[in-house]
């Protein structure tokens, strides 16, 4: 005669299978169809939301530069671009250094950034990289200023080269360097435009030569 099992035993088994169904039950949806992993990531990707703010983004594809100065003495400098915004230059990205580029740096690299004030510009600036960091700093060979109401005004995408200047005060030619700009986000629905150059001279009346 086979021996029973003891009630608690038996009663232990069947709450464990009950628990089990349960469990499968949760992993159904409202249509009836399990929840794979594929679709949980699919539903966090969706409830990404945007950083607090942030009104677009500005992607900027750094092509090449040319014709930049050389400072370094003994070989070919090495080259990095560093891109910022006016309205946030606190945040700056870089690319990565170019070895031995000198006076002509190759980038084919993009870097993105968040955008917040519409009315702010995009700074690029060509660097040279210490090979001392010791006893010397990297050295600005020179940038540029493109306001963001020029790429919304090219429908939300500029690709151009720009002379590279070596001051703040005033242009001091230091190269060109050939960008890609786009921007994807809200737009303003008035925009501020450069008011027209004032006249350097008075409009005054001319003496009739004809007399």
């Amino acid at each position: 005669m086979e021996s029973c099992k003891p009630f608690s035993q038996s009663f232990t088994n069947s709450t464990h299978m009950i628990e089990q169904r349960n469990s499968a039950s949760n992993l159904m949806n409202h249509s009836g169809k399990s929840s794979s992993p594929q679709s949980i990531n699919k539903q966090s990707e969706t409830n990404v939301e945007t950083p607090e703010g942030v009104i677009g983004y500005l992607d900027v594809f750094i092509h090449q530069a040319h014709n930049i100065h050389n400072i370094c003495i003994y070989h070919k400098q090495d080259v990095y671009a560093k891109l910022s915004l006016t309205g946030n230059p606190e945040i700056a990205i870089e690319s990565k250094v170019i070895r031995s580029a000198g006076g002509n740096p190759v980038f084919n690299e993009k870097l993105q950034l968040s955008v917040q004030n519409i009315e702010s510009s995009l700074r690029c600036e060509i660097w040279m990289r210490s090979a001392v960091p010791s006893h010397l700093e990297d050295q600005l060979l020179g940038f540029v200023l493109i306001p963001l109401s020029n790429v919304i005004v090219a429908k939300g995408k500029l690709e151009k080269e720009f002379a590279l200047s070596a001051n703040d005060l005033f242009h001091s030619a230091a190269g060109f360097v050939q960008l890609s700009i786009s921007y994807v986000g809200s737009y303003p629905d008035v925009m501020a435009v450069a008011p027209p150059p004032v006249a350097v001279f008075a409009d005054t009346a001319l003496p009739d030569f004809r007399e």
